[in-house]
């Protein structure tokens, strides 16, 4: 009866062994994996930075304005309303990466406008929503200009299918448009 006894004390403290060290090899590769994912997601977050980064330099060079050049660079990433700092508050669940993506749209949208970013009076909540709308122009094969005649009738043309395709409701849309189409009889 001892020697069952020992037995089993002998044969489950090697399972107890067994398991611990599978639990342990697999505990390290977990760990493994997510060191990798991490440094994999701090090298495209890097990607994005620099390509934002390279964008604000070039929309910041549109034009000549002197010392304003290193006031407006740093109100992009230290003005509470920032570039940077608007897409953090308006987007907090959002990861990094699609932050910085948003920034990109925003940013190419205003190289290709050729128009110099502002931080103030909601400058940059008007302009997004003009990236979006220019966004989706271009996704359906239009040249993105929102302030073309025919880009504004497709626009109210395919206002349902706009709508699921941008991230601000029906009234923000319609005010949106109003502001575009008087902007445009005023020119």
């Amino acid at each position: 009866m001892k020697n069952k006894i020992v037995g089993s004390l002998v044969s489950v403290s090697i399972l107890i062994s067994m398991v611990s060290f599978f639990s342990i090899s697999y505990s390290d590769e977990i760990e493994s994996r997510e060191t990798l994912n991490q440094s994999l997601d701090t090298s495209e977050v890097y990607k994005y930075e620099k390509q934002r980064d390279e964008l604000l330099k070039e929309n910041l060079t549109l034009y000549d304005i002197g010392k304003k050049y290193n006031i407006l660079w740093d109100e992009a990433f230290n003005r509470e309303d920032g570039l940077v700092s608007y897409f953090d508050k308006k987007y907090p669940n959002l990861s990094d990466v699609d932050k910085l993506k948003m920034q990109i749209s925003l940013l190419e949208y205003l190289n290709r406008s050729k128009a110099l970013i502002d931080f103030d009076g909601g400058f940059v909540d008007t302009v997004f929503k003009e990236a979006q709308l220019s966004n989706y122009l271009i996704n359906n094969k239009k040249n993105g200009q929102v302030s073309k005649k025919e880009n504004i009738k497709f626009l109210s043309e395919n206002l349902n299918d706009l709508t699921k395709n941008v991230d601000f409701d029906k009234i923000d849309l319609l005010d949106i448009m109003s502001q575009i189409i008087s902007s445009n009889f005023s020119d």
